[in-house]
C-alpha cells in the first residue's frame, strides 16, 4: 500500500487571541468570612479592633488582600453621606488553609471633641480563588450584607 500525503499550505499569518483571565478565578472555590469585633481603647487617642479573617474552604485561599475603610459620624442617626471618611488602608494577609483563620488589629483615631459614631468597614477586596458569597464593591457598611464584609459600629460619648 502506497503512502498517501497531505499538502497543506504554509500559513503566513497567524493571529492568535487571547482573553484575559478574571484573577479571582484561580484555584477553586473559598468562602471567607470577616470580624471585626472587640474594641479595646489604648492609652493615646486610639480605639483598636480585632478582626478576624476565616477561611471556610473548601480551597485554599491565596493572596488575600483586605480593606478597611472608617466613617466618622456626629450620631448614630447621622447619614452615610453626611459623615467624615477616612482614607482607606490596604492590607495583605497570609494565605488561608481550609478553617484556617488570621487576626489582626486595626486602629482607629478618634477625634478630640465631641460625640462621635465610629463604622468600621473592613472587607476582602481580593483573592486568587472564587466566593460564591462575594461581590465586590457591594459591601457598603452593612447596606448588602455578606460574609466577606464585617463592619463594627461604635458610639462614643464626650
Amino acid at each position: 500500500m502506497a503512502a498517501r500525503w497531505l499538502l497543506v499550505p504554509a500559513l503566513t499569518a497567524l493571529t492568535l487571541t487571547a482573553w484575559p483571565v478574571p484573577a479571582r478565578a484561580q484555584g477553586g472555590h473559598v468562602h471567607l468570612v470577616v470580624q471585626v469585633v472587640n474594641p479595646i481603647f489604648d492609652d493615646s487617642d486610639q480605639v483598636v479592633f480585632e478582626v478576624q479573617v476565616t477561611n471556610l474552604g473548601p480551597n485554599t485561599a491565596t493572596h488575600i488582600e483586605t480593606e478597611r475603610t472608617v466613617l466618622l459620624c456626629a450620631t448614630p442617626t447621622t447619614p452615610l453621606t453626611g459623615c467624615q471618611n477616612t482614607a482607606p488602608q490596604v492590607l495583605q494577609i497570609r494565605d488561608l488553609r481550609a478553617g484556617e483563620h488570621d487576626i489582626f488589629p486595626t486602629a482607629i483615631t478618634v477625634p478630640e471633641s465631641g460625640a462621635v459614631t465610629i463604622r468600621t468597614n473592613v472587607q476582602v477586596v481580593r483573592v486568587d480563588q472564587h466566593d460564591d458569597l462575594s461581590v465586590p464593591g457591594t459591601c457598603d457598611y452593612g447596606q448588602v450584607p455578606q460574609d466577606d464584609c464585617g463592619t463594627n459600629v461604635l458610639t462614643l460619648s464626650p
